[in-house]
């Protein structure tokens, strides 16, 4: 079915090739079907080539690539390719964009419920990166990656009940 141009399918049979599972591990043949289903407009192929190139995985580490095909999936609404868009930009090696363009991204992808985008957008309104500091906002955005079983949302919600940080002190929440 890859052979013939099912994009989902070639996204498949990369999963097999990128950990080794029926087939011998193979990244490049990987990163060659992730391009297969980018080309055939697939978002989560596109997003998937993204990432290869942010890895080096089975091909050369680009992050002009890495952000071009983020960027086209992220376009398409997907959530994954926006928080992984948004974290190229945050990590401030992306010229001409900022963590405000990562903050949009972070947005995005946590209005669409993506529980590490919301961990990462109240961790911009806690730290006031991007946003101006809201620790209210913080809150709200880290109880929604916490309620939804985001480690780490609930490792900084559980600090901010120990410290009073926003909420009230509250070592049995913590």
């Amino acid at each position: 079915r890859a052979d013939k141009g099912d994009a989902e399918a070639a996204i498949d049979l990369a999963r097999l090739y990128s950990v080794g599972n029926g087939v011998p591990k193979d990244p490049v043949k990987a990163a060659k079907l992730h391009r297969k289903a980018a080309e055939l407009g697939n978002a989560r192929g596109e997003c998937l080539l993204g990432l290869d190139y942010v890895d080096g995985l089975g091909v050369k580490k680009n992050m002009t690539e890495a952000v071009r095909w983020l960027a086209k999936a992220s376009e398409k609404g997907l959530a994954d390719a926006q928080f992984d868009l948004a974290m190229c930009y945050s990590s401030g090696d992306i010229e001409g964009r900022s963590t405000v363009d990562a903050v949009a991204l972070f947005r995005k992808a946590a209005d669409q419920g993506l529980p590490h985008a919301e961990a990462a957008l109240g961790n911009c309104y806690l730290e006031g990166n991007g946003v101006p500091k809201s620790i209210p906002e913080g809150i709200k955005w880290t109880q929604k990656a916490a309620e939804q079983g985001n480690p780490g949302a609930q490792q900084t919600l559980g600090l901010c009940y120990s410290k009073g940080k926003g909420v009230a002190t509250n070592c049995v929440q913590a």
